[in-house]
This record gives C-alpha cells, structure tokens and sequence, in this order.
C-alpha cells in the first residue's frame, strides 16, 4: 500500500498548483509505480503509465459537443 505523510501531501498538492499538474494523476501514477515496486521485472508499468496519462488528457481535452 502507498502512504504519504500530509507533509508530502501538502507539497505534492502546493506543486502540482504551481506546475498546473492534476493531483489525483499524479497520486495515481505514484501509487501503480508503488505497487510494482520491489518486483524484478515490473510487468506492465509502462502500459498502466499510459493508460493513466491517456485518461488525464482525454479528461483535460475541451468537449466540442
């Protein structure tokens, strides 16, 4: 499991503001890495990492409905 202190949360969430960064993509992609974490080969993180950020831009993107 992934834990931060609520100091670091409160850095991470002081840049991600000043850098225009989504806390919740970030959060997400620290937690997947976390999870792969201490495995030899890490399977996967290089889709799962994709994924994620693929889903931020769509999310980001202007609707032209």
């Amino acid at each position: 499991m992934f834990l931060l202190s609520q100091e670091d949360l409160a850095l991470l969430k002081e840049l991600c503001t000043k850098h225009r960064v989504p806390e919740d993509i970030v959060l997400e992609l620290l937690q997947t890495e976390g999870e792969l974490d201490g495995m030899g080969r890490r399977h996967g993180l290089y889709e799962r990492i994709g994924e994620i950020v693929e889903r931020a831009v769509r999310k980001a993107e202007p609707r032209s409905d």
